[in-house]
């Protein structure tokens, strides 16, 4: 009896979960067009976040709703509102779970280093200091259990915002939420094309969530968290929404992350899976070089003009040089770092996040983010599995070419990848799982 009556209390609250979920998402795209429903939108989640006391909920929520980030505002140049709920869970976090010695101390010298050096910068200080945090408790086991339903949440949500981002050109209270990005196709002539980008308004940090979304289908897909027609239509919408924005280097990953699959799949004896991802990949390829395939052809028209590596990058590596080159003969400027929302060296932000960490947190500050990190991982048991790897191949090689520190899905790209590093099971065995692998 005791079981029945505890069930029925359980599953309403699973309910409760999913329609907050959804009806946060419907009010953000109603808000669009009546922004007093945004207010709404904030205040249902901010309620049910200090409420909920399973964090694994509460994590599931957070990654439904990065996506729409970037229309969660009440006006066009404020600030995302995502962030404030952002803050309310740290909050929460920090008050009623417990932490290590050597964690906290050094996400308490952090904290202070990024106070120290935030200027004006208030929202972004806040967005650091949530980092750490947020990724410490997303390793714990009553937490990171539930991998496959943070995967399955990040990447739906991915997709209906997507869908979304299609229709914003023909919106304009969309549109002006979220800007679009034009390409020159030609560096002769005054040749633009428009890249697709979602919500996220630029189509470079929009494909690295469509990569990571790639790489946690894989990922669900080996592991047999997911069922093959779902993984087969997430890969064919991956494709198709990559191909939109015109990203050399999602062209360039994707290419290496399709090898890593079908070598996986080989070595997982899925030998008639392989043999279709090969036919698939190589039909497209054919297609797509003799332009029948359109949506391919600003990616294909900006590789077909590479000439070195600086056409390669679209000059980010000249940029680079000029930073490490910088570091080296401003050794002091280097340890400090400018601070957030300092003023960049040359005026531009590096499009790289290694060298963006060493120009606004110095090698003091980028010292103490990774042990912060490190402090999180310490001692977690984990499968020691390749295909577990491939969304953190992912975001090593997207970060060289975005400076993404100051962006609110940096964390959340982050804490999916480390979580697929360190999974060792659902929620259901993972206890027992973790006394196998240790």
């Amino acid at each position: 009896m005791g079981d029945f009556m505890e069930n029925r209390v359980y599953i309403p609250r699973l309910y409760i979960c999913d329609v907050i979920r959804w009806l946060t998402v419907f009010l953000l795209i109603m808000g669009v067009f009546f922004r007093p429903l945004t207010i709404l939108a904030f205040i249902i989640a901010a309620v049910w976040i200090v409420i909920e006391d399973d964090y694994s909920k509460l994590y599931v929520f957070l990654f439904f709703l990065m996506p729409y980030a970037g229309i969660f505002k009440y006006t066009n140049g404020s600030s995302s509102l995502f962030t404030y709920l952002e803050l309310i869970i740290v909050l929460k976090l920090l008050v009623y779970r417990k932490y290590t010695r050597n964690f906290f101390f050094a996400w308490f010298l952090f904290s202070i280093y990024v106070f120290l050096g935030m200027g004006n910068e208030y929202n972004t200080a806040i967005k650091q200091m949530c980092i750490p945090v947020l990724f410490y408790n997303c390793l714990q086991d009553e937490i990171r259990g539930d991998l496959s339903t943070y995967i399955k949440a990040y990447s739906i949500s991915v997709f209906i915002s997507s869908f979304l981002g299609v229709f914003k050109r023909y919106l304009p209270a969309l549109a002006a939420l979220v800007n679009s990005k034009q390409t020159r196709m030609d560096s002769t002539q005054l040749i633009y094309a428009d890249r697709f980008s979602g919500l996220w308004g630029d189509p470079n940090y929009y494909s690295v969530n469509i990569l990571l979304c790639l790489g946690l289908i894989i990922f669900l897909h080996i592991k047999g968290l997911i069922k093959p027609f779902w993984a087969f239509l997430g890969y064919s919408l991956i494709v198709v929404f990559g191909a939109m924005t015109g990203s050399k280097s999602f062209i360039l990953v994707l290419a290496l992350v399709l090898i890593l699959f079908f070598f996986e799949l080989l070595k997982n004896k899925r030998y008639a899976i392989a043999s279709i991802l090969a036919a698939g990949c190589i039909t497209c390829i054919y297609l797509a070089l003799n332009g029948n395939i359109e949506i391919f052809n600003t990616t294909l028209t900006r590789l077909s003009s590479v000439t070195s590596a600086a056409d390669l990058t679209t000059e980010r590596s000249t940029l680079w040089m000029l930073y490490l080159k910088n570091f080296w003969n401003h050794p002091f400027k280097a340890m400090i770092g400018i601070g957030v929302g300092g003023e960049y060296s040359f005026y531009n932000a590096p499009h790289n996040t290694y060298i963006d960490f060493i120009e606004v947190f110095g090698v003091i500050g980028t010292l103490l983010f990774t042990l912060c990190m490190l402090f999180s991982c310490d001692n977690k048991p984990r499968e020691r599995k390749f295909v577990n790897w491939i969304p953190m191949i992912i975001l090593l090689i997207m970060y060289f070419s975005l400076s993404m520190i100051t962006y609110l899905d940096f964390v959340f790209q982050l804490m999916l990848a480390v979580m697929s590093v360190y999974y060792i099971g659902d929620s259901d065995d993972i206890y027992e799982r973790r006394s196998l692998v240790q």
